[in-house]
């Protein structure tokens, strides 16, 4: 199953496509005049600049902002896409529909083209959201996501391609009295997140209670949102409630530089981990807990 990640960047949509774990973008920056924006068109395995950019008709207003540019990009020669319709909500949150033309489409199509359609759109600055469906010729839905204004989109070319990699986590001492540093080695699979591979690790090594699973990743505004399985509620032998709190969220911010880590337990943000620590908002890396050197 293609897996969408959310990741951290304040700017506008980044779209990494990868092949055996290695990640590379097609889009450069350019400086662009006045009211005037880049179309992001499907260009083999990868999204790539249209070779002309468009004017803005009425900048100042968001909607017509939204309309001009489906029109603009459905006119494109590559495009796919035969209608469309859109609503914008009160908090400039985009509400899009888009019908593709007649045709077979792989995985990878529909994937590429959304990550087209939504990069160009969040070159308007007051889009918070967008609430993407796709569907075929005969109005099956294909594909339907909630983007971020700092979605990342992987891709991977080879379904059973894997690599190593190296990431940076905090384990348990050695009496379970604090964390200290590690690199440690991993099998990355392209459509597995950091926080699932720093989950999964801290499973093996017994620091969360068996089962742990990570339900879903988001990241907005530096903030990590992750939801976990209910089994993260467990005791995870005799560690303490806070050790095995502050290995993943430590290990998270180290791993992927997000300031902070809201846990959310099937999907609800919860008073305590345990009955012992707070984390009804979100978590700052904790030195205080990690070994002195």
């Amino acid at each position: 199953m293609k897996r969408w990640e959310i990741g951290c960047a304040l700017l506008a949509v980044l779209f990494c496509l990868t092949a055996c774990g290695q990640k590379r973008s097609s889009i450069d920056t350019v400086t662009l005049g006045d009211n005037m924006i880049h179309l992001y068109e499907v260009d083999g395995n990868t999204i790539a600049r249209a070779a002309e950019d468009y004017q803005l008709k009425t900048p100042d207003a968001i909607a017509s902002c939204v309309e001009d540019v489906m029109t603009a990009l459905t006119a494109l020669d590559s495009s796919k896409i035969e209608a469309y319709t859109y609503m914008m909500g009160e908090d400039n949150s985009l509400q899009l529909e888009m019908q593709l033309k007649e045709g077979t489409y792989e995985n990878e199509d529909i994937l590429l083209l959304m990550a087209a359609t939504t990069e160009t759109l969040f070159q308007l600055e007051d889009i918070s959201s967008i609430s993407l469906s796709v569907k075929n010729a005969v109005d099956e839905v294909c594909a339907d996501q909630l983007f971020l204004r700092d979605t990342i989109y992987y891709y991977d070319a080879e379904e059973n391609s894997l690599s190593q990699e190296i990431i940076a986590m905090y384990v348990p001492n050695a009496q379970g009295t604090g964390l200290e540093s590690c690199g440690i080695k991993v099998q990355t699979e392209p459509q597995t997140s950091d926080q699932e591979l720093i989950v999964r690790e801290l499973v093996r090594k017994n620091v969360l209670p068996a089962d742990t699973k990570v339900n879903q990743v988001s990241v907005h505004d530096s903030v990590c949102y992750l939801d976990l399985s209910a089994e993260f509620g467990n005791s995870a032998g005799t560690l303490s409630p806070e050790i095995t709190l502050y290995a993943l969220v430590d290990s998270v911010i180290a791993q992927t530089g997000v300031d902070t880590v809201q846990i959310l337990i099937d999907g609800k943000i919860e008073a305590k981990y345990r009955n012992v620590v707070d984390i009804n908002k979100p978590l700052p890396f904790n030195t205080g807990i990690l070994q002195d050197e």
